[in-house]
């Protein structure tokens, strides 16, 4: 990454801070890649030096947050009152909207297994195949031993298509469940934040 692309995610992470608060941290970073390009590094080495914007953006948001989320919000005694009385309504709600997410999670996670356990019998059926076709040049025609061996080669063919994809299945499932949890993470950090 050279120093505008990184500046420009910097600045499009920063989005969320006051355009002067923006600016003066894209100025500073800047101003860092120039003095190690000065002092000898290449460009694409000054800017790894100083590490991900991701990670910088996070620094320079939680930074900014920070002093505002030490105030604390006032619960009027009525809000503790009325949640008391309506949690036989919203307690059951709340309960089973994660129950159902939970469920659609699992079952997600069951269909991927799934997957890889059918990739795993197809590839156990190429074995045997090849194992029976061996056997068959014994006691029957070699040409049903050859469609035997022949059948062992297709189920070895589907079995690597099947495997492989559910690799790239639990890979995506991995990246969606770390994406998920991720964005959560930040909504309930920017409505804690926002609240106080």
């Amino acid at each position: 990454m050279n120093k505008a692309e990184f500046l420009k995610e910097l600045d499009r992470l920063l989005s969320a801070l006051p355009k002067d608060e923006r600016q003066r941290s894209v100025e500073f970073y800047s101003e860092m890649i120039d003095d190690r390009i000065e002092d000898g590094a290449s460009e694409e080495n000054a800017v790894s030096d100083i590490g991900s914007p991701q990670r910088i953006a996070e620094e320079i948001i939680g930074d900014t947050v920070q002093p505002n989320a030490v105030l604390k919000r006032s619960v009027s005694p009525w809000t503790i009152v009325f949640a008391a009385l309506a949690s036989p309504i919203w307690l059951p709600i709340l309960v089973s909207i994660i129950a159902v997410i939970v469920s659609v999670y699992i079952s997600v996670w069951a269909i991927i297994i799934s997957i890889g356990a059918a990739g795993l019998g197809i590839a156990a059926g190429a074995v045997g195949s090849v194992a029976a076709a061996s056997a068959m040049l014994f006691t029957q025609p070699v040409v049903d031993a050859a469609f035997i061996f022949g059948c062992a080669l297709i189920l070895a063919g589907i079995a690597v298509f099947v495997i492989l994809a559910f690799i790239y299945v639990v890979k995506a499932a991995i990246k969606a469940t770390v994406w998920l949890i991720g964005t959560a993470r930040t909504a309930i950090a920017c409505r804690g934040g926002a609240k106080a």
